[in-house]
């Protein structure tokens, strides 16, 4: 009996740390999402050209004989309950010739990728304010996210980013719209320039 007695004991006494450990367990906070990429390449016209060198007839072309660094770049994500954020900046000639408009600046600009907040009120909607990548297309200026290393003549010749606010609706299963405003194709800084309106309709099979 006095055996039996003393098991229980035992066995009560586990039960109680297990609850009083179940009651200090703190639910685990996010924690800032850290990437980057580093690309590089040699390009060489086999025409030679003595004159216009780069035959530089789709974006991120412009060299010849010589190695450049493509683009080294780290992006930084981070959320906090419904409110995220999103810095991405790169270096080298992609992320150059990528902000254009501001190459014959001293800018950090040219570095600034993407830049932007979100907020998300629910599950189905979600707006973003800043900078961002263009939702035209199916490239991107980060070489490793996309199926070729070269760029086409719809990436060269389309939108690279945005600058402005866009709201994301989920209309039920993989249909969604987006709708948005912005500042002219490209700019980071439009003061007292005509905005731009963009949308994007969505849909999928299973």
């Amino acid at each position: 009996m006095l055996r039996k007695f003393i098991v229980l004991a035992i066995t009560m006494a586990g039960i109680s740390h297990a609850s009083a450990q179940d009651s200090t367990i703190v639910e685990e906070k996010p924690k800032p999402v850290i990437s980057g990429a580093l690309d590089a390449y040699y390009r060489y016209n086999f025409a030679n050209p003595k004159d216009d060198l780069f035959n530089n007839f789709t974006s991120f072309t412009n060299s010849h004989n010589s190695f450049e660094l493509g683009m080294a770049s780290i992006k930084l994500e981070h959320a906090i309950g419904k409110v995220g954020a999103v810095i991405d900046v790169g270096y080298g000639r992609r992320a150059a010739e990528f902000s254009y408009p501001y190459q014959t600046e001293n800018t950090s600009l040219l570095a600034i990728k993407q830049a932007y907040l979100t907020y998300s009120p629910s599950s189905k909607l979600k707006f973003t304010f800043g900078s961002f990548g263009t939702h035209v297309g199916y490239e991107l200026l980060d070489a490793h996210l996309n199926r070729n290393y070269s760029m086409s003549y719809m990436f060269s010749y389309g939108p690279f980013f945005h600058t402005g606010i866009k709201a994301d609706i989920s209309l039920g299963g993989k249909t969604g719209l987006m709708v948005g405003i912005t500042n002219p194709t490209d700019l980071k800084t439009a003061s007292n320039m005509p905005k731009m309106f963009i949308g994007q309709f969505s849909t999928g099979s299973k």
